[in-house]
């Protein structure tokens, strides 16, 4: 099965039109593409195919975090006795994360809520307005009601848990810094400055494998998988 090339017309609107060599009576076995093609077309695909398959825009650089069409954001704990205001600029997030997000900004500072974080949506805390549920399969960004493509949980699994990031970074690049004060510094002082000393080479992965001996699969899955990539 093809798509048919038509070069005489410029036609971008119109819908694609395919033919298969299959038998169908005495007709043409032909019809035009279905408007939710591309959502089949990616089903089952790994979550960062699909992200990259349907999500990117033409000729957008989901490399580029600074594009404010890609963006970066932070996401904390939504704690009680703070005001809108405060919430929205995260000033109760930690002093070296603070001046992470005024190096980035603007930056948006996001909220987990258990009771909407089930089916993965963010609360963002505006100063003159109410605050609203967001979802990472919306409008992307940094503007006031989209979400970024980048977001970077900053917090404990008991704060933020798992399954939130696991359902998160099914739409997002997803981070997550589980540190100490100190360390939180020295991560951000290195970041902020460019990881001096510690180019990166990505022609050089660190790959493990779990393995709790036989007959456990862990086993099998390491000598089958993990010993041969």
């Amino acid at each position: 099965m093809a798509p048919e090339d038509d070069t005489t017309d410029d036609t971008s609107d119109a819908p694609t039109l395919l033919h298969a060599n299959a038998w169908c009576g005495d007709g043409d076995a032909s019809g035009g593409c279905s408007e939710h093609a591309a959502a089949w077309a990616t089903t089952g695909m790994r979550p960062l195919q699909r992200l990259l398959a349907v999500v990117a825009a033409p000729g957008l650089d989901l490399a580029d975090w600074r594009n404010s069409r890609v963006g970066w954001g932070v996401v904390l704990p939504d704690r009680d006795g703070l005001s809108d205001a405060d919430k929205a600029a995260g000033v109760d997030a930690p002093p070296a994360i603070r001046r992470l997000l005024a190096a980035r900004a603007p930056a948006p500072v996001f909220r987990y809520r258990e009771d909407i974080g089930r089916d993965g949506r963010l609360l963002r805390h505006y100063p003159n307005r109410p605050a609203t549920a967001l979802h990472a399969t919306g409008t992307r960004g940094v503007a006031d009601l989209a979400v970024p493509r980048y977001l970077l949980i900053v917090g404990s699994p008991k704060d933020i848990p798992w399954r939130f990031q696991y359902r998160l970074q099914v739409d997002a690049f997803v981070g997550r810094l589980d540190l100490d004060d100190d360390g939180l510094e020295r991560y951000v002082d290195a970041l902020l400055a460019g990881w001096p000393g510690s180019p990166r080479r990505v022609e050089q992965p660190l790959l493990w494998s779990v393995d709790h001996g036989h007959p456990d699969i862990t086993h099998l899955m390491r000598k089958t998988i993990a010993e041969k990539m």
